[in-house]
């Protein structure tokens, strides 16, 4: 959360041009007096949130890993309890198997298997009797080798298990999974790969001017939020992480969880991973998967005099929070291939905008904005996000009465909207584009005139070039 604009500049840096705002000096705008904080306001900033987090998460595994491996019968539970619940395995003769990258092949016993049926369309794969080696070649990728018996033995079968599920038929397969990641790869291609994701995040950037008097996040732990004395150049660019030695803190926001780990079925997503919520791509030489961000911003004056670089995408986040983005990699042969779109098409979650991301981690994963909602209103949100990314993310919080069993999430229906609150999160820094906005977020500084006509530019994007009426 922000302090809002009462709180007056007390330093100013002046080789750099830059005021710095101390958001805990007294106030001495021309509203005389201090909004009173909501009491349903946190406690915490979002930088010690995460790090109770991490450490209660820490202990509570350590604590656990002692009793279950040290408790003989909690030993032996928990070793039955990984091993998938099935009705019968004797009767499970049939396969499903998921593998990315497309152009990887399998065989089996030496038999190249030259189609790979797909779930609920195809008929599984069957085996006969006995065991099976199983071996899956997506160059250049190190090959991969499993063995599978029919029946089905989990203690000595080593192909990689997703589920036991069912056909229409009421008949009980296996799915199997073959992923690659960058672990599989020789150091010249991981490093060719990593580069060709680079540039393709490099595409994604773009520069914004920074008005005189406006506020952009920084990297000082003291002095969060900068005033510019001057205009400067804005830059958001984005960095891939594939750097797995550091813990780090990963909003995921295709899926909507937080996690301190950055995994998705196991799998490090700064190495790439998988999700098969999609069917996977039917391009012979693509690769749909999923890397790991950061978004980060440089600031310059005008004539190329630079301010701060690599500062965070929001202020008091200390640059700690990283993402979870879908990619699309090719591979000729060669040369690697790589391109992100902001928003894929064939992407279920509403949420797969990395613009909106620093928006989407405290209105609604993180709740650090939206628990000053009162328990009596429902609310719908949208984060809209322009063709220039720097000009920053508007959310509009939808407000209605509470059903009657008492909800108040995003979920919530919401028939008759009461009104509509307006916040843009720009350079990093959450401001009240509307009355509304204000009085649920008083701290929060107002928007300009500015940046209220970029907050319309934003919203008139999404609505087909419908005007805001900001003041109620």
């Amino acid at each position: 959360m922000h302090d809002s604009e009462q709180h007056p500049s007390s330093d100013i840096v002046d080789e750099q041009d830059v005021e710095i705002i101390d958001l805990d000096t007294p106030a001495t705008s021309a509203r005389a007096t201090m909004p009173i904080s909501s009491p349903l306001a946190p406690r915490f900033t979002v930088r010690q949130r995460r790090t109770q987090l991490i450490a209660t998460v820490s202990i509570i595994l350590l604590v656990m890993l002692v009793f279950l491996g040290s408790y003989g019968p909690s030993r032996s539970l928990l070793l039955r309890g990984i091993q998938p619940s099935i009705p019968d395995a004797s009767n499970l003769n049939g396969f499903y198997i998921q593998a990315q990258p497309a152009w990887g092949q399998l065989s089996i016993d030496g038999k190249l298997i030259a189609h790979l049926p797909v779930f609920a369309k195809d008929a599984p794969l069957s085996m006969g009797r006995g065991r099976h080696q199983l071996n899956w070649v997506a160059a250049p990728f190190e090959a991969q080798h499993c063995v599978v018996t029919v029946p089905t033995n989990f203690r000595n079968d080593t192909c990689p298990l997703s589920s036991v599920t069912q056909t229409s038929s009421q008949t009980s397969v296996l799915l199997l999974t073959f992923s690659a990641t960058m672990d599989l790869l020789p150091v010249t291609q991981r490093v060719a790969l990593t580069q060709a994701i680079q540039t393709a995040l490099d595409s994604e950037q773009s520069s914004e001017i920074v008005q005189p008097r406006e506020r952009y996040a920084t990297s000082n732990a003291q002095h969060p939020v900068a005033i510019a004395t001057q205009p400067l150049r804005a830059t958001l660019h984005f960095r891939i992480d594939t750097d797995t030695q550091h813990m780090i803190f990963c909003i995921d926001s295709l899926l909507g969880m937080a996690s301190t780990s950055c995994r998705i079925n196991n799998e490090d997503c700064r190495l790439l991973c998988e999700t098969y919520f999609t069917q996977p791509t039917t391009t012979p030489n693509e690769w749909l998967t999923y890397g790991v961000i950061r978004t980060l911003w440089d600031y310059t004056t005008l004539d190329g005099h630079v301010i701060a670089r690599d500062q965070p995408e929001i202020a008091d986040a200390s640059g700690t929070n990283e993402h979870i983005l879908p990619l699309r990699i090719s591979w000729n042969g060669s040369t690697w291939r790589a391109s992100t779109t902001f928003m894929m098409s064939d992407l279920p979650a509403p949420n797969a905008n990395p613009i909106c991301f620093p928006a989407i981690d405290d209105f609604q994963l993180l709740g650090e904005m939206t628990s000053n909602i009162s328990a009596s209103l429902s609310y719908t949100m949208q984060f809209v996000s322009g063709d220039v990314h720097a000009l920053g993310c508007l959310i509009s919080v939808k407000l209605g009465r509470s059903s009657a069993n008492g909800s108040n999430s995003p979920n919530s229906p919401t028939p008759t909207v009461m009104s509509t609150a307006y916040v843009l999160q720009r350079f990093g820094v959450f401001l009240a584009v509307n009355t509304t906005a204000h009085s649920l977020w008083p701290n929060l500084p107002i928007a300009s005139d500015y940046e209220r006509n970029v907050a319309n530019q934003l919203q008139a994007s999404a609505d087909s070039g419908q005007t805001i009426r900001w003041q109620e």
